[in-house]
């Protein structure tokens, strides 16, 4: 929170060893478990240079000011004990209400306000907030996968979530390298054909599947950027795509929709292929052919829309509803259900 005197930190206490295993007493931890808490500032909250401001006892307020914050630094906080210290925790930044997770590879996830809500919990209930952890997993170059990266999603820090959603689309950009024109698999020297809008595709597993969600190419900073409600598994594989826009029912994450704000199941996003950028309509009607709603809203990269089950901010009626997207003289329509 910004203040007169700065910016000032909060964050809760660490409770659990990084392999999840609970401290004795958390109230009382020995420095086997916690010594102390490192925050650090930098100046953008990717592939910046973090420098360390402070070391704070645990015995102290889990709270810091930082006078010089207003000028716009980004924060991230660190445990420690004899032996080690933890991960980077979420970056925030000084007038930015948003949050990043930072993979080592340079790789984020940007959540917006509205999805912060979803992973910070209530303030004073630790047990309600979420730790998500970035990891890395192995390229498989017989499957054409560069790079493969995780956002696991623990609730209380301690119990794994494979369910959890956020409000709104977060913006998910996984790097690749290259070497000369070629992309190169992450850990491996390989080099495959140069990344292309058409050959570079990015998939997530939903516990079940393994879901193409295509994704944007920004080739000047070496990523696909698509937008997400979904934390888990990531690849970013060699995919044939078209050229145009293209959607199937695989592309929807979920035909049954309850709007009842628990973060599982309150919304269905519709995925689709679209390299050339084109405007996509998507709208819902009922069952009679009713408009429900007219323009489905989407994230800034032009991969998918979302519907909450509500038009004019209010949930609809339980029942049947059919979805129609259009883009570049396509239309493609289907159904999904809302369950009270």
């Amino acid at each position: 929170a910004t203040t007169s005197s700065g910016v000032a930190l909060t964050w809760m206490a660490v409770r659990n060893f990084d392999d999840l295993t609970p401290f004795a007493d958390p109230a009382n931890t020995s420095l086997k478990e916690l010594s102390l808490y490192q925050v650090y500032r930098a100046t953008a909250p990717v592939r910046a240079s973090w420098s360390l401001m402070v070391n704070l006892s645990t015995s102290s307020a889990l709270t810091w000011t930082d006078p010089a914050g207003i000028t716009g630094y980004c924060y991230s906080i660190k445990a420690v004990n004899i032996t080690a210290g933890s991960p980077f925790s979420i970056v925030r930044c000084a007038g930015n209400n948003s949050a990043w997770i930072v993979a080592a590879d340079g790789s984020y996830m940007n959540i917006p306000p509205q999805g912060i809500k979803a992973i910070m919990g209530t303030p004073g209930q630790p047990d309600t907030a979420y730790l998500i952890r970035p990891s890395s997993g192995t390229p498989d170059l017989a499957h054409g996968i560069m790079k493969d990266v995780q956002f696991t999603a623990y609730k209380g820090g301690r119990v794994l979530d494979t369910k959890l959603t956020i409000d709104g689309m977060a913006t998910l950009n996984l790097r690749y390298n290259t070497t000369g024109s070629s992309v190169v698999a992450s850990g491996l020297g390989t080099g495959l054909p140069a990344p292309q809008p058409g050959n570079l595709s990015v998939f997530w597993y939903n516990n079940a599947d393994w879901m193409q969600l295509y994704g944007k190419l920004d080739s000047a900073n070496q990523a696909m950027v698509i937008q997400t409600a979904f934390f888990g598994p990531y690849q970013l594989r060699l995919a044939a795509r078209s050229t145009g826009f293209v959607f199937n029912a695989a592309g929807l994450t979920n035909r049954f929709i309850t709007p009842n704000g628990d973060q599982k199941n309150d919304n269905a996003v519709f995925i689709f292929d679209n390299p050339a950028g084109s405007p996509v309509n998507g709208k819902i009607f009922d069952v009679r052919g009713r408009l429900v709603v007219g323009a489905l809203p989407a994230g800034p990269v032009p991969n998918s829309l979302i519907w909450d089950g509500k038009t004019g901010g209010k949930p609809v009626p339980s029942g049947t509803y059919i979805y129609q997207l259009s883009a570049a003289g396509k239309t493609y329509t289907g159904t999904v259900f809302i369950i009270k």
